[in-house]
């Protein structure tokens, strides 16, 4: 089947240079909701949702209790009959299908749900034609369809055992430190492509939320601090005057604040005196909300201007432990990148007012948080946060579909985070590795096409899709658009998608209309077609005036051609081309017009992709002596 499929979209380009689109997809062209121009269509819509929730986080019996009201607003053009509510923690449930291991301490009965009303009505949870749960999806039919413009109340009771052992996106560290993620229940996006989101969380696969406001309050209990997604409402209610007059310094300083040391803590006075405390945050149009909580980490903030004409602060926040031996410099570290990304990178704004990162494990991006392991040296360290923190484009301002289309925010992420790796960590070339990576699994069978689901797909050929081929697929685009062009249309398509569901065709369009050129031919190549670049030299002629080059590419993606010329003298010649070669044809003569006596003609580098370098090389065995 799979042969058949990739069979049928290398015909359809090479005689087309149309991008084939699903049916599915085709509908929504036809309804409007999307158009050919990368824009959101005249008919485009999107949900909406205000959460306002209590949760209690017990640290000594790992417990997370909560009870959420949810106002549910149905802007679609359609009758919305049952409600899908992710139950992300049912992922630790005993019996369910995973696709990543998980300790079996930590396995459980699923989210227990103690109640669930519909604008006050109470749902039978016993009653299976009213209720019905998948492995992370609730699925509740509603008595009285919610008609187009109508909003609907969603109250629910919950709780479950929180990880201990399993570390991965969120979990326990450091005994009493905790990073709490995909927590709440939480209705599920209906858009305009498959209706409801109904992809099971399955542990590799990431996420897909609708943007939406929250009102949180986190109750916990006396010593242990709690830091969220939004902004902090009620500091004052909590610190004491000492470490709330260092928290307020803190916003408003360009200098690295250590609100919270271990003597601090030796002090044992951070916090006022009662046995519960309740940290209140409030967030607008986020896509999720995650928080964090401890009775050690240390605490450090920075805030940094990035907007010079509108003083626009951002604070930047690293909680972690005494031990730790890369966080000690990330809120510097985070604070630079921001303002970098902001000005350099994409030239908008960092979409967040805060960012705060807690030192746990690998490294995972929410909404104004970040949860990042130890990396164990500096370039690392570097890398790790500017990923992390970038993500803060893409998607938490830009609302791409990970589930689906994981490459949209991993490929763009990984490709021009590296900018910030570079300015940071001179000396080091990131997208040399990046490009070595792509070359090592670049053509194995496992690889699949960008444009296959990322839903589908496990293991390497999921990684290597999500992160390796998208982000050379756009170092490549750019090789040929050039910097300025490149960056033109991706701010285009961000402004143009901010706070909602872009989908691949959506920047495809966008570049093709801002650019005013077709660049299909290089989508077909690079995002739909199975395929591996392999540039090599065929021959290298004496013609009169100098030397004919001719290079055949024996894969099927384009590439820079970068080629060095040695002469008999030793003396050099770089000669370069564009991807753009490769749009008509495989093959490329290049006229080198000389009077030196040629020697050796070398083909690539390492920044260019290229999977078999045994026909990079053309010596020149024979030449005329010049010497006499």
């Amino acid at each position: 089947m799979f042969f058949l499929l990739f069979a049928w979209l290398k015909i359809s380009c090479i005689f087309s240079q149309e991008l084939y689109i699903p049916y599915n997809i085709q509908k929504a062209y036809e309804n409007q909701t999307r158009s050919k121009t990368g824009e959101p269509g005249k008919n485009y819509f999107q949900n909406y949702a205000h959460y306002s929730i209590q949760v209690e986080f017990d640290p000594f019996r790992k417990t997370v209790k909560g009870e959420e009201t949810i106002n549910y607003i149905n802007e679609s053009p359609d009758n919305l009959n049952q409600l899908v509510i992710r139950l992300y923690q049912d992922y630790f449930k005993k019996g369910n299908t995973r696709n990543e291991a998980v300790s079996m301490y930590d396995v459980h009965n699923g989210v227990d749900i103690d109640y669930i009303t519909i604008d006050g009505n109470e749902i039978d949870l016993s009653d299976k034609n009213a209720i019905s749960r998948t492995p992370t999806n609730l699925i509740v039919k509603l008595n009285k369809v919610l008609l187009p413009g109508e909003d609907i109340e969603v109250s629910v009771g919950w709780n479950f055992l929180f990880p201990f052992w399993n570390k991965a996106r969120f979990g326990t560290y450091n005994q009493s430190s905790f990073f709490v993620a995909y927590w709440y229940p939480q209705i599920s996006v209906y858009d305009d492509i498959d209706g409801w989101d109904v992809i099971e969380f399955l542990g590799a696969q990431e996420f897909y939320n609708d943007f939406n406001d929250f009102d949180v309050e986190i109750t916990v209990p006396a010593g242990f601090m709690a830091w969220a997604t939004g902004n902090w409402e009620n500091p004052s209610s909590v610190l004491n005057k000492y470490y709330l007059q260092k928290y307020e310094k803190a916003l408003n300083s360009d200098q690295l604040i250590h609100i919270l040391t271990p003597e601090d803590y030796a002090e044992q006075s951070i916090l006022k005196g009662a046995k519960k405390n309740i940290f209140k945050f409030k967030a607008k149009s986020v896509s999720d909300f995650s928080f964090a909580v401890s009775d050690s980490y240390l605490w450090d903030a920075q805030t940094v201007i990035i907007d010079t004409i509108n003083q626009t602060p951002v604070t930047m926040h690293a909680l972690y432990p005494e031990s730790s031996g890369d966080f000690k410099d990330m809120a510097g570290i985070g604070a630079e990148c921001i303002k970098y990304l902001s000005s350099d990178v994409f030239g908008i704004n960092f979409p967040f007012r805060s960012l705060t990162a807690f030192n746990g494990a690998g490294g995972m991006e929410f909404p104004m948080m970040v949860n990042n392991g130890d990396y164990g040296y500096y370039q690392g360290t570097v890398y790790l946060a500017s990923h992390e923190i970038a993500h803060s484009y893409f998607p938490f301002m830009v609302g791409t579909n990970e589930r689906k289309y994981a490459w949209m925010d991993e490929g763009l992420v990984t490709l021009l985070a590296k900018e910030f790796e570079v300015y940071k960590s001179p000396g080091i070339d990131p997208y040399k590795k990046n490009i070595s990576i792509f070359n090592q699994f670049s053509g194995n069978e496992q690889e699949l096409p960008l444009m296959y689901p990322s839903s589908q797909m496990t293991g390497i050929s999921y990684n290597f899709q999500t992160y390796w081929r998208s982000s050379v697929a756009f170092y490549v685009l750019e090789q040929y658009l050039g910097e300025a062009k490149f960056k033109l249309a991706l701010k285009e398509f961000m402004l143009r998608w901010k706070e909602k569901h872009p989908i691949p065709y959506d920047l495809f369009y966008t570049f093709n209309e801002v650019l005013k050129e077709d660049l299909n031919w290089f989508w077909n190549r690079w995002f739909f077609q199975p395929g591996w670049p392999d540039p090599g030299i065929l021959s290298v002629d004496p013609v009169e005036g100098g030397y004919r080059i001719t290079i055949k590419n024996h894969g099927q993606l384009p590439v820079p051609v970068y080629l060095t010329l040695i002469y008999i003298d030793d003396s050099t010649e770089i000669i370069t081309r564009s991807p753009g070669v490769w749009k008509d044809s495989n093959s490329l003569s290049i006229q080198v017009f000389t009077e030196k006596q040629l020697k050796e003609v070398q083909l690539g580098n390492d920044l260019i992709p290229d999977l078999n370098a045994e026909n990079n090389t053309f010596k020149i065995i024979r030449f005329k002596s010049n010497i006499n």
